[in-house]
């Protein structure tokens, strides 16, 4: 047999419950607000971004945007003339065009263009939902906990999808370099196991309220 704590709220208790909203969680759904309305506009300004260049790998265009390599590194060249002739010298040198690429080469670069910017994609569309859940007022709550979680494992991604790209680039010839580490990969990494440690603790939290509002 289960016996299920009831106790009825007090007078204080039901008026705590039905205050009004105060200046801290005023200014929460404020601050989520503006925060879920930036991380939408910068997840649609790099979406756009990867997309264009997905797209001008893919149909190996030299319209407006031309892809190719540069010093051995995949790179765009953006321009709006037709005459290739206008590119700035720097560009010029030793930039390969993308339509001199075989198809599958450049198709293959297409693939590993979205899979070495899906991270960073992920990580703002979980921020975004992360600071919604804020302006709506809720706080500590499970599905702040899972987009928590998801922003670690993205970060963690971010930190280890180069070992998968540059490897597959050299394999194709358009990288110098088998491995290429940076220390933001290791930023990388120390920022997601912290955030995983947040979302620990917002576990915690959001247990221990649930449990207050089940025996209140």
């Amino acid at each position: 047999m289960t016996v299920v704590a009831f106790v009825r709220p007090t007078p204080v208790e039901a008026a705590v419950r039905d205050a009004p909203e105060t200046r801290e969680e005023s200014r929460l759904r404020l601050y989520g607000k503006t925060l879920s309305a930036l991380f939408m506009v910068l997840l649609i300004s790099c979406s756009t971004l990867v997309l264009v260049g997905f797209t001008a790998l893919l149909c190996r265009t030299r319209i407006f945007v031309s892809a190719g390599t540069l010093g051995g590194q995949m790179g765009f060249a953006f321009s709006s003339t037709f005459d290739p002739l206008a590119w700035s010298s720097e560009i010029q040198r030793g930039f390969v065009p993308v339509s001199h690429l075989p198809v599958w080469v450049s198709t293959l670069a297409a693939v590993l263009l979205i899979i070495r910017f899906l991270p960073g994609l992920m990580i703002l569309w979980y921020l975004h939902r992360l600071f919604s859940l804020y302006a709506q007022g809720s706080i500590f709550t499970n599905s702040h906990t899972l987009q928590m979680q998801r922003i670690a494992y993205a970060v963690l991604l971010y930190s280890v999808i180069r070992f998968i790209t540059h490897p597959a680039m050299y394999a194709i010839g358009l990288a110098p370099d088998i491995i290429k580490y940076d220390i933001q990969q290791l930023d990388a990494s120390v920022l997601g196991l912290i955030l995983l440690a947040v979302a620990h603790v917002m576990a915690i939290g959001s247990r221990i309220q649930q449990e207050q509002e089940d025996y209140i």
